[in-house]
């Protein structure tokens, strides 16, 4: 006769252990997700600030020189529900040079379609962001902070306007000076959420992609 051995289930202190594990797990996993998921939203930055790049080069191979007119010479910014990034030119002046422009217009440019005054102009100098991290979204007031917290991380190389080193694009008059910066800003990461931390990238006319702050 054989006696069935009495089946014995988990005591309450290895429950106890597995519900703990379980919690240090599911932390570290959740670091880790979100970690990655903000990563991979700051790909939006690069794709579109090489786009603009692409885009001032046409712009310059036609013209000879750059433009802040965006969504006037070619480059297209993704659709607004999927735009974690403001991008753009935040602050303008007139620093295209009058014999410049009329050279551009001479060899085809129309004149407004890319004016000298250069006024800042939502969809054309700029556009902002409609996600964000979340309530925070990289408004129009978000953008401009965030450049001015950057010391002079954003001065273009070559001529500027000395009263704003955070326009972005550098006198166009002779060859040397005709140079940009362009900065994409975002909130990726619901830690992250002010102008001075969110993330940050530029592109200049040097084709140099830089990272100024992760933002996560």
């Amino acid at each position: 006769m054989y006696l069935l051995k009495k089946e014995q289930g988990f005591t309450l202190v290895e429950l106890l252990m597995v519900v703990a594990i379980m919690g240090i797990l599911a932390s570290v996993s959740s670091v880790y997700y979100n970690y990655y998921r903000a990563k991979s939203k700051s790909t939006e930055a690069k794709l579109v600030l090489s786009s603009i790049y692409t885009s001032e080069e046409i712009m310059y191979n036609a013209f000879d020189m750059y433009s802040n007119c965006l969504d006037d010479m070619g480059f297209e910014m993704p659709a607004a529900s999927a735009r974690h990034y403001a991008v753009g030119f935040p602050t303008i002046t007139a620093n295209i040079d009058p014999d410049t422009h009329n050279l551009a217009i001479s060899n085809g440019l129309a004149v407004g379609s890319c004016p000298r005054d250069l006024a800042p102009s939502e969809g054309q100098t700029f556009f902002t962001a409609n996600t964000g991290a979340g309530s925070a979204v990289a408004d129009a007031s978000a953008f401009a902070a965030a450049m001015t917290s950057t010391s002079a991380a954003l001065t273009v190389s070559g001529a500027e306007n000395v009263t704003n080193n955070f326009e972005g694009l550098g006198t166009q008059a002779s060859i040397e000076e005709r140079v940009f910066v362009v900065p994409a800003f975002g909130y990726i990461n619901s830690e992250f959420i002010s102008p001075s931390n969110g993330s940050l990238w530029t592109i200049d006319s040097n084709k140099l992609l830089k990272q100024h702050r992760k933002g996560f």
